[in-house]
């Protein structure tokens, strides 16, 4: 099986991918526009995720870090999103000396979250050519490839996804979803491997998950 799944369907391999990245930048091109009024929702979580977060808006340092596995914030405990946010900060904004707080733009942190989703998009796409390569069904390579592309750029471009994507306070749920998508590819990866390989596999995917 291993060998059928490295036959065939090579050029689909790289051209999948890519043209998934490409459908979810055309279905969220309003969000590429920095300057297109996308500002932080201040009436909903956004001013307390992002404006009255020092968890956020502090520089990284050992005391935010050991704050963010303490805190509760909104009845919420998320502290891998929070340090993603404080990555993006970090990455992105300017520190204002008069409040030793980093400056926020919600732009940057959607377009993260727009990284992700893309990334999902093309975790999904190589799931399902998995899961039909491992079923013995949906033919040769070639045609798993389509398969798979037309299921992951329907979920790509369904509106469903528009408030993860575009709403700053949903970000943590994109890299949640990478890592479900990537805990069971690791699980139906189980099937074609053997040995270390299938060890390391089923070992990776409770991790992931």
């Amino acid at each position: 099986m291993r060998a059928e799944a490295r036959g065939g369907g090579a050029w689909e391999a790289i051209l999948c991918p890519l043209t998934l990245v490409g459908v979810v930048l055309a279905a969220y091109r309003p969000l590429l526009d920095h300057d297109g009024g996308w500002g932080l929702a201040q009436e909903w979580d956004d001013r307390n995720n992002f404006l009255e977060n020092d968890l956020v808006r502090r520089p990284l340092s050992r005391e935010t870090l050991r704050g963010m596995w303490s805190a509760r914030r909104i009845n919420v405990f998320e502290p891998l999103g929070w340090l993603l946010k404080a990555v993006v900060q970090r990455l992105t904004a300017r520190l204002d000396e008069a409040s030793g707080l980093l400056t926020v733009d919600g732009w940057y942190h959607r377009i993260a979250t727009l990284a992700f989703h893309a990334a999902n998009a093309v975790a999904l796409w190589a799931l399902c050519g998995a899961v039909l390569r491992a079923a013995r069904v949906g033919g040769d390579a070639r045609t798993r490839h389509a398969c798979a592309f037309i299921a992951a750029a329907w979920w790509a471009a369904h509106p469903a996804h528009a408030e993860v994507v575009a709403w700053a306070s949903a970000q943590p749920y994109a890299p949640a979803a990478l890592l479900v998508l990537l805990a069971l590819r690791s699980h139906v990866a189980v099937v074609e491997a053997d040995g270390a390989a299938g060890a390391a596999l089923r070992a990776a995917g409770p991790a992931l998950y």
